[in-house]
């Protein structure tokens, strides 16, 4: 889950959920009572719309909008062109991660390329896949949380469920 500190333009990596093969509703209702416990109704998304459920053919992204999240398909810039996006953003202080994302940091650390291809190790990355998707396509959906306490308040604009607040 992202926060976006629109004025400074620093993307903030607050939480992180990631589950091996359980049905999407069971997904959908964990990522439902996260937004309950920060009292939000609910915030956009994005996500990998390229898989499809192997028993039913439907796609993945229409089964989380029939549990009731709003996602959208993430615009899949060339994978090169994202991740140089997040990584100028890293090098540049505008991508902060809370050390409490241990599985997010853990795929960082085993990121790699292949020496002879050049191309990158698909292996474990799929929190990194998430992050680069949100951030290249994400922020556009941001909006202020909609708790009524904050709404005055906050120039912010949040992507997930946790906001950053100054």
């Amino acid at each position: 889950f992202l926060a976006w500190d629109r004025e400074n333009d620093i993307v903030y990596l607050t939480a992180e959920y990631k589950a091996g093969e359980v049905d999407i509703s069971v997904h959908a209702g964990r990522l439902k009572m996260r937004l309950q416990a920060m009292k939000q109704v609910s915030m956009p998304g994005v996500g990998d719309y390229s898989g499809s459920d192997v028993s039913t053919g439907a796609k993945i992204l229409d089964l989380y909008k029939a549990q009731g999240l709003r996602i959208q398909p993430a615009n899949k810039v060339g994978r090169d062109t994202g991740i140089q996006n997040i990584y100028e953003r890293m090098e540049t202080g505008r991508f902060k991660v809370f050390k409490t994302c241990t599985m997010f940091l853990q795929e960082l650390r085993t990121y790699a390329y292949d020496e002879k291809t050049l191309q990158i190790i698909k292996k474990d990355d799929h929190l990194l896949d998430a992050v680069r998707y949100a951030v290249t396509s994400g922020l556009a959906l941001a909006e202020p949380p909609r708790q009524e306490k904050y709404r005055q308040k906050t120039e912010e604009m949040t992507l997930g469920i946790h906001t950053y607040h100054r």
